[in-house]
């Protein structure tokens, strides 16, 4: 008789040939993670070795399950697994929910081999449900599968069982290396023999155990639980060597959008969106050869549940068995509105493809129809053109490529390519899911390669239910002429005018605030330049040169002559102050930066008005009226006040009369705008009315049935309506428009500042916002960096301990040794500044004096300050005061403040470089001989990101400016400007009572 023979290229063409690539081999392995109950199966890529690490910690398996189960093809362990009757099974392995098997062929692990030819396999059961403890290892070189004339059952697999929890060393290593070199030897003919061999060097170079020390640190690094087999680890861990270089490609090029097939094919392995998602995630990192390890697939990859609750239109419900979609539509995230649509094709018959849910977002492609704010729907908007689609899930688990943006398995972009207006959806900016099951959808078979269904007629019916939900959904809702789309396109059409009428209002108010920048920035430039001072002086002087020359005229002409010159100088110095003045322009939001330069501006102006201008005023007064004293002059006072109240009061109704004259021309066109508006709206009602009066008399309704009369008369009833409609929306809002504007003018109400006021608050609002998500990153990175801290520092010191009985007796390695100390103790004396500002969690307020600030700051900075030939010099006043509050904020504001003047004293001018440390009666002081700190920056130095400093980052005196404000007292900048050396105070803010300050 004759019987089957099974060469082993079987083996190569049921695997590797038969998946379309290694996204498509990860797919599968993790699967069988999946199968085997894991909660987590992990990769990870070293590209300078080309070596891939796949772990799970799911059941594991023994030796006999290794052998009768893995190494057996076309098992039958999971033939009908998921039609057992499982009413009385609750819970699964570990305590996880009962789990469908995804896998039945017995194949899926030959897809091992797409990735690399050879594979090192370390198993084992959980021991806690185990009764045999040990460890499996096994090495498959898929090589051998490819060479002709070799049977199946030729080749064999080395393997060996090691005591649980005891990994391989090098050495079992190398001896699985050389039994898979024999059988090379043995079966291969020597013209393959130098492949399979050169893949042999790179696995006997593996170590397991430095390997999962390395892995476990990295997993205590970033904070996860470690895949490992020790201890009372379980789960299958493969080791694959040497990767195909065609992994990298997937990897590192970059299709649409910047997404690259690998992350398309894998991200969202797992329905994490869904709420009874199964219990189990999927990660890859890539580890490059410059060191830097990126996350490619992971939780925080793919998209989360927030961000699909984000976007604008939300669809949700189930096909029947039927085909016909029972469920709900909210647009805009309004009111959820019940949605029904039949299958046409349906006929009353069951379909193939069985029943199924469906959950879909949907985001507007323009930022102006979005509810999105603009910044946040640019962010979502992008990584829908990278990772959008429909994904379909079976059971929890994602069926490969659905949800690929570039796979539209449902014609939906072609359809859009022939009328957007009419077509809506494109796949790129939608976000959703299929769930689909084992027992309902069990027709929807997937293909051997693993790419997709088979296009049986269950499919072709799925697709076309599908298709026709779309289509329909369309027609009924997002189309110009859709009978139930009013809603979304009033709030689509809303929005956009709101967009429009923001973007008018940014148009026209940013030429007033380019301007306004401008005349700013010069004036406060004059400032800096100390113009005023020397305006004003050369002013003074010329004033008191004039009065020298009253001496040689007659007695009566030189008192007329006093007045006139008191009054000219007087004016002049009033033209140099208002020429000097300027008004804040009214109606518009200024940008931070301008809004701190304002500030800046406006303190600056109270300064000069007090020490220069009043001064001056008095001087020339004074001095008129001591000529006039010493000369014996009278003078008219009454007539004198008189005459230059009368002159103000021309000039100023001159100005009043101006502005009016204004105003009631802006009056008179608003009134012929309003006046046109109306008659052009009335004009075109009344025209269209008689269009639907022409129409009814060509329809003569004599001719027509009763009910098809009156539909043709409501039709037209309706057109009218909506037209009105129209009108009405146009003509109440300019009713209301100028019923808003009356009421304002009378209750002496501006609606500009008003919106400006707004728009304000909004600006304060995204800033302030932005600040705390950027305090928020930076805290939890310092607090990370506290604990790596600590961990890193024990295990240096651990190491160099270990050091010293080697160095002790080999001279060449002691020098080594004494430096590694040496600078151990000084990192270790750095670390030790973190300590009192750790201490938050047990924190109490206490009274902190400046001579422990004094000291704190020696320690931290003492070697900078040397080495930048920069001397610190402290008074008694700066160290006798204390304030209250937390120890670990204020020593951070300190340093942070003392950490910058070291920087800018650098720059001083000066040979003799200070940093003083003082107090006065409110608090300590912090000052340099550095550079001064421009007008306009004084405030903002104090903004989240703002540095003058090259390379700056923007964070040390924000966020110690906040710190002290949430323990009652205040950083500020005394006397900004460019030509003072900069001088900042911590003091108890204006709540404070004196208590604070001792």
């Amino acid at each position: 008789m004759a019987k089957f023979w099974v060469r082993a290229r079987a083996v190569d063409m049921l695997g590797r040939q038969q998946i379309a690539g290694i996204p498509t081999a990860l797919h599968e392995l993790f699967k069988n993670a999946h199968d085997a109950y894991a909660r987590r199966v992990e990769v990870d890529y070293f590209r300078a070795d080309r070596q891939l690490i796949l772990r799970d910690d799911g059941d594991g398996m023994s030796r006999l399950d290794f052998e009768q189960k893995w190494l057996t093809l076309g098992t039958d362990s999971k033939v009908n697994a998921n039609r057992i009757d499982e009413a009385s099974l609750t819970v699964g392995p570990r305590g996880l929910k009962i789990r469908k098997i995804l896998g039945e062929k017995g194949i899926g692990r030959l897809a091992v081999a797409a990735i690399g030819p050879l594979v090192l396999v370390l198993t084992r059961c959980d021991p806690k449900a185990s009764q045999l403890d040990e460890i499996t290892v096994a090495l498959v070189h898929w090589g051998l599968f490819e060479i002709p004339g070799i049977d199946l059952g030729e080749i064999d697999i080395p393997i060996v069982s090691l005591p649980g929890g005891t990994l391989p060393g090098r050495g079992v290593i190398e001896s699985l290396v050389a039994k898979v070199a024999v059988s090379i030897n043995k079966l291969v003919p020597t013209q393959y023999q130098r492949a399979l061999t050169d893949a042999l060097q790179a696995m006997s170079e593996v170590d397991p155990v430095s390997m999962a020390d390395w892995l476990a640190a990295a997993a205590t690094r970033d904070g996860r639980s470690d895949l490992s087999l020790r201890r009372n680890g379980h789960g299958t861990h493969f080791v694959i060597v040497p990767v195909d270089p065609i992994l990298n490609a997937d990897i590192d090029v970059t299709g649409y959008a910047g997404s690259s097939p690998f992350q398309r094919l894998l991200l969202g392995f797992g329905n994490t969106l869904a709420e009874d998602n199964v219990e189990f995630s999927a990660e890859f990192r890539d580890h490059r050869e410059d060191g830097v390890v990126e996350e490619l697939i992971g939780k925080k990859s793919f998209f989360s549940l927030e961000e699909f609750e984000s976007v604008d239109h939300h669809f949700e419900g189930r096909f029947d068995e039927f085909g016909n979609f029972t469920g709900t539509i909210q647009l805009y995230r309004g009111e959820k509105q019940h949605y029904a649509l039949s299958w046409p094709q349906s006929g009353g018959r069951e379909t193939d493809c069985g029943p199924f849910r469906l959950r879909l977002g949907y985001l507007m492609g323009l930022a102006d129809e979005s509810r999105l704010p603009r910044d946040e729907h640019g962010v979502m908007f992008a990584k829908l053109q990278r990772f959008g689609g429909l994904y379909i899930y079976r059971d929890g688990i994602r069926v490969l490529p659905y949800g690929n943006s570039d796979y539209d398995f449902l014609n939906i972009e072609q359809r859009r390519t022939l009328k957007a207006t009419d077509w809506f959806f494109s796949y790129r900016r939608m976000l959703g899911w299929i769930d689909i099951t084992h027992g309902e959808n069990s027709a929807l078979v997937e293909k051997a390669g693993r790419e997709g269904f088979r296009e049986n007629k269950a499919y072709r019916q799925f697709r076309d239910i599908l298709e026709n939900f779309f289509k329909q959904l369309a027609i009924d809702y997002f189309r110009p002429t859709s009978d139930l789309g009013e809603d979304f396109r009033l709030e689509r059409q809303r929005r956009v005018e709101d967009a429009d009428r923001l973007k008018q209002r940014e148009a026209s108010s940013r030429e007033r605030k380019k301007k306004f920048a401008i005349i700013l920035g010069r004036q406060l430039d004059a400032i800096e330049r100390g113009e005023p001072a020397d305006k004003v002086n050369r002013l003074k002087l010329e004033f008191d040169e004039r009065l020298s020359f009253l001496d040689s005229i007659e007695p009566d002409i030189a008192a007329t002559r006093l007045l006139d010159i008191e009054a000219e100088f007087l004016g002049k110095l009033q033209a140099l102050e208002s020429g000097m003045a300027l008004v804040r322009p009214r109606g518009i939001a200024l940008a931070r930066s301008m809004e701190a330069a304002w500030k800046a501006y406006d303190q600056a102006m109270i300064n000069i008005r007090a020490t220069l201008f009043e001064p001056v005023r008095i001087h020339l007064v004074q001095t008129a009226a001591n000529f006039r004293t010493a000369r014996g002059f009278g003078v008219e006072r009454q007539k004198q006040a008189r005459a230059t109240l009368e002159r103000e009061k021309a000039e100023s109704l001159s100005e009043v009369r101006r502005l009016r004259r204004e105003a009631e021309q802006a009056m008179m066109r608003v009134e012929q705008a309003v006046r046109e508006v109306m008659r052009d709206e009335v004009n075109k009602f009344q025209r269209y009315t008689e269009e639907i009066l022409i129409d009814l008399g060509r329809m003569n309704l004599d001719r027509l049935d009763d009910i098809e009369a009156y539909s043709r008369q409501r039709d037209l009833e309706q057109a009218i309506a909506n037209r009105l409609n129209q009108g009405r929306v146009l003509l109440e809002g300019m009713r209301d428009q100028l019923t808003g504007v009356a009421s304002a003018i009378v209750e002496r109400n501006d609606l500009e500042e008003t919106a400006a006021a707004l728009e304000r608050r909004a600006i304060e609002l995204q800033d302030r916002l932005d600040l705390y998500t950027d305090l928020a990153q930076a805290g939890s990175a310092i607090g990370i960096v506290g604990h790596e801290f600590s961990n890193v520092a024990d295990g240096l010191r651990n190491s160099v301990r270990r050091l010293k009985p080697w160095s002790d007796g080999t001279p060449a390695l002691k020098v080594i040794y004494d430096d590694l100390v040496s600078y151990f103790d000084e990192l270790d004396n750095y670390l030790g500044l973190f300590a009192p500002l750790s201490r938050r969690r047990y924190r109490k307020k206490a009274s902190v004096k400046g001579a422990f600030i004094e000291k704190y700051l020696l320690e931290a900075l003492a070697s900078r300050m040397h080495e930048s030939h920069i001397n610190l010099e402290v008074t008694d006043s700066f160290r006798t005061k204390s304030l209250e509050g937390f120890l670990s904020t204020i020593l951070g504001a300190s340093l942070n403040i003392v950490d910058n003047a070291l920087y800018w004293a650098t720059l001083s001018n000066d040979d003799d470089r200070r940093i003083i440390l003082d107090a006065d009666e409110v608090g300590w002081l912090f000052s340099n001989n550095g550079p001064g700190i421009p007008l306009r920056m004084a405030e903002r130095i104090f903004d989240f990101g703002v540095s003058t400093k090259p390379g700056g980052r923007g964070m040390g005196l924000a966020i110690s400016r906040d710190a002290l404000q949430k323990i009652g007292c205040d950083l500020e900048l005394l006397n900004p400007g460019a030509q003072n050396h900069p001088i900042f105070r911590i003091a108890p803010n204006a709540n404070m009572t004196e208590e604070n300050v001792k």
